[in-house]
């Protein structure tokens, strides 16, 4: 008879065959979870709140699982862009693969474009097709996407609006006899309140895209032809001069007043605890203001003319309140007169021109997504562009504007226009809201938008903190900036940093 092999000769190949077969079924468990998830990237803070809601009504709806990832403004943009050029399909880190997308309005050059292949994020031209009157020009505007061409057809969008971000001027009705309308009031309003030892202008001068955007409505109420929306090669400044004084002139109280601002919201911060006297915020921003003017005026409790406030948002000094009886008096017919906080159009600069920055928060689908045709179902739903009662009645553009979400669309801003909430108590906010998206601009539609953010970011940075003159200023933007206006500078530079920016080794 024959002699059988030992135990462990039959036990252990057996083991191991199991070990294979269940490791490949868990694997395999894997994957057809990550597939059947939809998961949507958002921005962190007040932009992404009302999408995370409707994502989970969405998920509830259409009993689909959804899952929000949230990611700080820099790690959003970069995480994005990787997963876009690598055509990722498995998690990285934690992060699974997207489906959809959030973007800010200036990214889209950059993820959609490849200068050696087709577009990176799906055409979702159909989606929008003969709704376009529904949509603020301004954000349908941002919305399309056409490298080979200036002029950019109907059938170019590649993203659809979702939250219709542009800027507003804010400031403290009792610090103001008369509204500032100009740079230049502005200016002689921060110098007035420097002497007084009192914040006057509170601006963002962090790295990159938060001193950027500060800086544009300044630039271009001087000196409209800088920055052009479509890119000229050879053309970034024409005559900056006065932009470039102003800037360092409203932020030159920094250091002793703490009037300027490292994070995005210390903004807001200032504003609504009455530790500013103006600033430029987004309408998001603002919106989000209003929601907490009362509570917040209530903890203040002025006492009177030069009283101080202690709070942590707030700098270290003492900062003397202002007048707390005179109110603003610009558009007494328009602006109720118990209003602490007014919203108002951009200051003008030269010429009479008001410019606010347009920065509209869109939705796309990478190309390289398993569930494109559910992630084209979401963006639908999301932004009322399904076939249903739902979407017929903006059901979710409404849910949005509850979450402080401005809206893309005309019909529900002209609803909230008539919300007698607020028309009573802050009747400024939306009428300035529509003015700024009929006159917003965008900044330049170019692939290599980030690193001419990171470089005039840097360049401005050290115009505040190393003392270089405005003329060294500009001097750098044209070397440094201006040959990326060029398309062909542009995609080569693309093509070997790699999504490298200048900025991220900034000491700024």
């Amino acid at each position: 008879m024959k002699k059988l092999p030992p135990l462990t000769q039959i036990v252990w190949p057996v083991a191991v065959g199991l070990i294979v077969i269940v490791g490949a079924i868990c694997l395999l468990v894997r994957v057809g979870n990550e597939e059947a998830t939809l998961t949507i990237a958002v921005k962190e803070g007040v932009e992404s709140a009302a999408l995370t809601e409707i994502a989970r009504a969405f998920s509830r709806d259409k009993h689909v699982p959804v899952k929000v990832i949230v990611l700080p403004y820099d790690d959003l943009y970069g995480e994005e862009l990787r997963q876009l050029k690598n055509r990722s399909e498995r998690s990285r880190d934690g992060i699974p693969p997207f489906d959809v997308i959030m973007i800010d309005d200036p990214w889209l050059y950059s993820l959609a474009s490849d200068p050696d292949a087709a577009p990176r994020l799906k055409n979702l031209s159909e989606l929008l097709h003969g709704r376009e009157e529904q949509f603020f020009d301004s954000t349908l505007r941002v919305s399309k996407f056409c490298p080979a061409s200036d002029i950019c057809s109907d059938r170019d969008y590649y993203a659809v609006p979702f939250l219709a971000n542009s800027q507003l001027f804010a400031y403290r009705s009792s610090d103001f006899d008369k509204a500032p309308t100009t740079w230049q009031q502005v200016l002689d309003a921060s110098r007035k309140a420097e002497q007084e030892h009192r914040v006057g202008y509170a601006s963002r001068i962090g790295p990159g895209n938060s001193i950027v955007t500060d800086f544009m409505p300044i630039l271009w109420a001087y000196d409209h032809e800088s920055f052009p929306e479509v890119p000229k090669q050879g053309v970034a400044l024409k005559s900056p001069e006065r932009a470039f004084n102003a800037l360092a002139t409203l932020v030159g109280t920094r250091k002793t007043l703490g009037g300027a601002s490292f994070d995005d919201f210390d903004v807001s911060a200032y504003l609504q605890q009455g530790c500013a006297s103006m600033g430029i915020v987004w309408s998001a921003w603002a919106m989000m203001l209003v929601e907490t003017e009362d509570s917040a005026t209530r903890q203040m409790r002025p006492q009177g003319a030069g009283s101080t406030i202690a709070t942590s948002n707030c700098p270290t000094l003492p900062i003397q309140m202002g007048r707390p009886t005179k109110k603003g008096e610009r558009k007494a017919a328009e602006v109720p007169s118990h209003e602490n906080l007014i919203f108002d159009d951009v200051p003008q600069g030269a010429g009479g021109t008001s410019q606010p920055e347009l920065g509209v928060w869109l939705l796309a689908i990478p190309t390289g997504s398993k569930q494109s045709n559910r992630a084209l179902e979401f963006v639908a739903y999301a932004t009322d562009l399904a076939d249903d009662d739902g979407a017929g009645q903006l059901k979710q553009s409404f849910t949005a504007t509850n979450f402080g979400t401005p809206p893309p669309r005309r019909d529900v801003l002209t609803a909230l226009e008539k919300d007698a909430e607020f028309a009573s108590k802050h009747g400024s906010l939306i009428p300035a809201i529509r003015r700024s998206l009929l006159n917003a601009r965008a900044r330049p539609r170019t692939a290599c938008w980030r690193e001419i953010e990171c470089r005039l970011g840097t360049t401005l940075e050290k115009m505040i903190e190393q003392g270089d003159s405005s003329d060294d200023a500009i001097k750098r933007v044209t070397t440094e900036v201006t040959p990326l206006f060029d398309k062909s500078n542009c995609n080569q530079f693309l093509r070997h940093q790699n999504g490298n920016y200048s900025c991220v080794d900034s000491p700024f």
